[in-house]
């Protein structure tokens, strides 16, 4: 059984209880980072069915337009092939400079648990200047 005054434990003792307080905080931080993980899928799941929903939207919308826009070429007196390879010329064109144009706001979309292992490096590097700082007193104030 392991005393829980630390100035009365072992050397061994005080190491298992190091090792203890590590896996304890490897297992939280370890869950952290699968939570910000699922949750940046979340992002991207969401992302990606707004690009879906707004390209078929503009693919029906592109073919009725390109139609309407060929027909009426037609009516002005331009062969009704040439109409159709007009507009699909002008519509392809315009569709091509949309998707350059895309959104770049896409931070939500890593899958990199940043905020877990920022807070793993700062709990790490907390524990090293305890360790530090408890190395450096003097033998009789431990």
């Amino acid at each position: 059984m392991a005393t829980t005054d630390m100035k009365q434990a072992s050397i061994p003792e005080l190491i298992a209880g190091v090792v203890g307080d590590a896996k304890e905080m490897a297992a939280g931080h370890a869950t952290k980072a699968r939570d910000e993980i699922k949750e940046e899928f979340s992002g991207l799941k969401q992302y990606l069915m707004m690009v879906l929903v707004g390209i078929g939207l503009g693919i029906l919308g592109g073919i009725l337009l390109s139609h309407a826009f060929a027909l009426g070429l037609e009516a002005l007196g331009v062969p009704l092939w040439a109409s159709y390879l007009i507009a699909a010329a002008i519509f392809v064109g315009i569709g091509v400079v949309l998707i350059k144009r895309l959104p770049a706001n896409k931070e939500k979309i890593d899958l990199f648990p940043e905020n877990a292992i920022a807070d793993m490096k700062r709990d790490v590097a907390t524990i090293t200047e305890d360790v530090k700082d408890e190395a450096s007193r003097p033998a009789h104030a431990h």
